[in-house]
Formats: C-alpha cells, structure tokens, sequence
C-alpha cells in the first residue's frame, strides 16, 4: 500500500499547474500515508492541512496551537504583528513539512519551484475559503478563509469569542512567493 501510495503523488505532484481536485487528493493520500504508516505525530503540520480541507469546520487545532496563540496574543494586547498572521497565511510551516515528507519518502517535490508553490496555495486557499477553525481553547471564536475581491490575494476573517474584539478583517498579498 505504502508504494502505491507513492506511485499515486507522483503522478499527481508531475503535472505542472495544480487543480484544486488535485490539491485534495494529493493531501487525502498523503493522509492515508501518514495514518497507515504511524506518522501522524512525525508531521503535526502537515497532517493538521491533510485533515483541513475534508471538513466542514476543526475544532480540534493542536498542531496550530502556537501560530493561533501568538496571533490572539499580539491582537488583544494592540501589538498587532503581522508576520504571525503571516506564518499562518503563506502556509510556511505546512510547505515546510511537506518538503520534508515528500523527500522522506522520495516523492516527487514540485514545491521546490515558486509558480507550483504559488499555484498551490492559490488553489488551497480556495478550498479553505469558509472552512473555519474553530479552536475550543482560544479566545479566537473563529478564523476563516474568506474570497478575495481582488485577484492573487489571501484574505481572512478572525473573530473573538464573547465579542472581546472586534473581528479583524485581513489579507495578505504574495508579490514574489
């Protein structure tokens, strides 16, 4: 199974321009991998996104804990900082993970070229859009992925449970990355 699987993202991860179709099935077998092959904990990250996109909304975000402390920590003490909201957007951490899977196990790592990347993470935020966390332990109520008026940019909601703040509208755009 372990091989086919491979076989599977390889064939997937050589097309030059990513779908949206592809993006989910390349995460759902990458899932499959990390579930069948006791790697779960190996790569938080990775398989936190591999869940992401099959659901209508997580709650559980353990994996993300840290990124969506920092995020709540700088907006409730007005020391908005936002490379924190930036680590969360670019997908820094998850690209980070799947290069080190997809080189782990010798897959095909198309990441490695900025326009697949770019591409990527177009197409992922667009399955993302109105998936919302919901993390049960913060006083972030909600962070969501929302469409975007304007072409090439990630935009995104937060909101705060029992009305602490006022929700923060935000996007992000990537000129070279």
């Amino acid at each position: 199974m372990k091989e086919e699987i491979i076989k599977k993202l390889n064939l997937k991860l050589s097309k030059n321009t990513p779908e949206e179709s592809d993006i989910l099935y390349i995460l759902t077998e990458i899932r499959k991998f990390l579930e069948r092959e006791k790697l779960k904990n190996n790569f938080p990250i990775l398989n936190f996104y591999c869940n992401w996109v099959l659901h209508a909304e997580i709650e559980k975000t353990y994996a993300i804990q840290s990124i969506l402390e920092k995020i709540e920590k700088d907006i409730l003490s007005k020391e908005y900082d936002p490379s924190n909201i930036m680590v969360m957007v670019s997908f820094e951490k998850l690209f980070k993970e799947m290069t080190q899977f997809l080189n782990k196990f010798k897959i095909s790592n198309t990441f490695a070229d900025i326009n697949y990347l770019k591409d990527f993470r177009e197409k992922l935020v667009g399955i993302l859009i109105n998936i919302p966390l919901k993390p049960k332990q913060r006083k972030i109520e909600e962070f969501k992925f929302v469409k975007s008026n304007t072409e090439g940019f990630i935009d995104y909601v937060i909101t705060f449970k029992n009305s602490i703040h006022i929700p923060i509208n935000g996007g992000f755009y990537f000129i070279n990355s």
